[in-house]
């Protein structure tokens, strides 16, 4: 078919009969003779009007009387009852084109698919669902005055809002790389320095070791709760926060206390000791001496609930490294008889 584009913008009479404005140099009127000079002249005027074989231009109407036929294929009733059609076409030979650029064109690329091919290659596809796909191409929106949009409207039954994407001014090309998969639940998406982007975690500085509350009646020495810790830093901080209540009978000497070294690390209660029917709460902080990881120091703030406060400082030395393992228990080394122990803590670490 692209024949036919070809032919019918040179179109030569093949076996048709066609009228155009042509202007013959000779008129004759009713019974002149006429000469044979001058009919001469006037089919040589004839013939330099006409268009030949190799092109030319026609500035008139052309009327086709008879049949239109190319290649010995006769297209005039194709041409009453059909659009101009071409032929499939490929990515090096695109059905439409451009006169010395032929392979810079549109073809068809499979069926319902429309391909658009530059220098032989095709580098854009349009499919019957209207999806475009770009062939190892790069998509660019061009900038003038203000920055380019890159928009995506929101489904036609919402309205007419977008959700757009713009470039600031850059010092130099930022080409971001996505993650291979979707991230877990509450992630974020972080980028290395190098703008690869992968999904995270969210995390904390502070992370809840343990909370728990209980009631203890035992008359001898115990640990009503405890802690296993490892892999401290130098520089993580354990914050804990107590409440106790002698109820009836007294609570003798309520600690902090490290039950793999067998050493107190904080005295909780005035003189250690919580007489029946006080309440005491506070906070402490335990922190390891910089400069050695066995010397650890502790800051009680607290109080007696409708008395005084309670608050002290202490270093205390461990056999195990505060960055070992060990474990941190809520301790006291008995209850007089018929009372009980109420109590409860929660333990924080603050990494550093």
């Amino acid at each position: 078919m692209k024949k036919l584009l070809s032919a019918l913008t040179t179109l030569l009479l093949l076996g048709s009969s066609v009228s155009a404005q042509l202007t013959p140099t000779n008129t004759f009127s009713t019974n002149q003779v006429i000469l044979a000079a001058s009919m001469n002249e006037n089919f040589t005027d004839l013939g330099g009007d006409a268009l030949d074989r190799t092109g030319g231009t026609i500035t008139g109407n052309i009327a086709v009387d008879a049949n239109i036929t190319i290649d010995g294929v006769d297209i005039s009733d194709y041409l009453a009852t059909n659009v101009l059609a071409q032929d499939s076409g490929l990515a090096g030979d695109p059905s439409f084109s451009w006169v010395g650029d032929p392979d810079n064109g549109m073809f068809l690329s499979t069926t319902n698919a429309i391909g658009f091919a530059t220098a032989g290659t095709e580098v854009v596809t349009i499919d019957a669902s209207g999806n475009v796909s770009l062939v190892g191409g790069n998509l660019t929106l061009t900038s003038g005055a203000s920055t380019s949009e890159f928009r995506i409207n929101e489904p036609s039954g919402g309205g007419t809002s977008y959700t757009g994407f713009d470039a600031p001014a850059l010092a130099g090309n930022v080409i971001y790389t996505l993650p291979t998969a979707d991230g877990a639940a509450s992630t974020y998406l972080q980028t290395d320095g190098s703008a690869a982007l992968t999904w995270a975690a969210v995390t904390s500085p502070v992370s809840l070791l343990v909370a728990d509350n209980g009631s203890n009646s035992t008359t001898s020495a115990t640990c009503v709760d405890t802690v296993s810790l490892s892999g401290l830093t130098a520089n993580d901080t354990l914050v804990v926060y107590y409440q106790s209540k002698a109820v009836t009978q007294a609570v003798t000497d309520v600690v902090l206390h490290n039950s793999t070294d067998t050493t107190d690390l904080a005295s909780l209660a005035q003189a250690s000791n919580i007489s029946g029917g006080d309440i005491i709460q506070g906070m402490v902080i335990i922190r390891q001496e910089q400069a050695a990881a066995t010397a650890i120091h502790s800051t009680v703030k607290g109080e007696k609930i409708g008395g005084a406060d309670m608050d002290r400082a202490a270093t205390d030395t461990f056999t195990t490294a505060w960055t070992g393992s060990w474990d941190l228990c809520y301790r006291h080394t008995g209850i007089t008889s018929g009372g009980s122990h109420e109590w409860s803590w929660s333990v924080f670490k603050f990494a550093g």
